[in-house]
């Protein structure tokens, strides 16, 4: 049934050669995820979108893990093309490289719904554009001939399961390492503060066991007094000084008159 299906694609699907390079290049986005992880590295990069780019980049690590290392390998379900040569030859046509891995899940599909989920789950409405190149890249898949149907349904399923559960977990990982992180750092500070008020009391405790003896004589610092002279006095002073001043002169025109009559004689 669905080896009829992908028959029909491309048989009435790959007429034109720009669309069937425009798929391939939509294919080549999701190639092993890398678009999807330097998106995460991206979001890394700034602090409001930090939490994101983890839990994105966790996604991307469980589906590496869980897809192509555990249920690829399980299940082990041949690619289309190998049983049909029809399709081996379009997918070679184009240009592209026969891929050697099983075929279900789809891994493209895989990483991109699941990163699609995420980006939805942590970014609501402005992470809804996700799914656009998410979904694209899961119908080139099918468009292509490299996975049957069901293996993008089964990826599509596997993506949502992961990117919920990556997406909750990773949440409650990160902030519960963002509660120990604030608590330590408050301990940290209440150490600090604690040790300062520790040296304070004990700086307290050995001035208290050696005072410092007082000076019981200690003397008054002097205080500069101005005294304001009485005019009455300065009156007075001025007229002493006045006073001998003349008496000074008149003692001296004395001598010089009696200096005049010793000559005389």
């Amino acid at each position: 049934m669905e080896l009829e299906f992908l028959t029909w694609v491309n048989n009435n699907l790959h007429g034109s050669g720009f669309i069937n390079q425009l798929f391939r290049f939509i294919t080549y986005l999701g190639e092993d995820g890398i678009a999807w992880a330097l998106l995460g590295v991206v979001l890394l990069c700034f602090k409001k979108t930090r939490k994101a780019g983890l839990i994105l980049l966790a996604g991307f690590a469980s589906v590496v893990v869980l897809n192509h290392f555990i249920l690829k390998n399980i299940i082990n379900r041949p690619r289309p093309f190998t049983k049909l040569s029809d399709l081996q030859d379009f997918i070679t046509s184009i240009g592209m490289t026969l891929p050697t891995s099983s075929s279900f899940p789809s891994g493209h599909t895989t990483i991109s719904i699941t990163s699609a989920v995420i980006l939805i789950m942590c970014f609501g409405k402005k992470g809804a554009w996700s799914l656009i190149p998410a979904i694209l890249i899961s119908i080139s898949r099918i468009f292509l001939c490299v996975h049957y149907p069901t293996d993008v349904l089964g990826g599509v399923v596997e993506g949502v399961i992961l990117g919920i559960l990556v997406t909750i977990i990773g949440r409650k990982i990160l902030d519960f390492l963002e509660k120990k992180f604030k608590q330590r750092k408050q301990k940290q500070g209440a150490d600090m503060e604690g040790k300062i008020i520790g040296k304070d009391i004990e700086d307290d405790e050995i001035a208290k066991a050696n005072p410092v003896p007082e000076n019981p004589k200690k003397e008054k610092p002097h205080e500069s007094i101005v005294k304001i002279p009485d005019p009455k006095e300065l009156i007075m002073k001025e007229s002493l000084e006045e006073s001998d001043k003349l008496q000074g002169e008149q003692e001296k025109i004395e001598e010089s008159i009696e200096a005049k009559k010793k000559e005389n004689k």
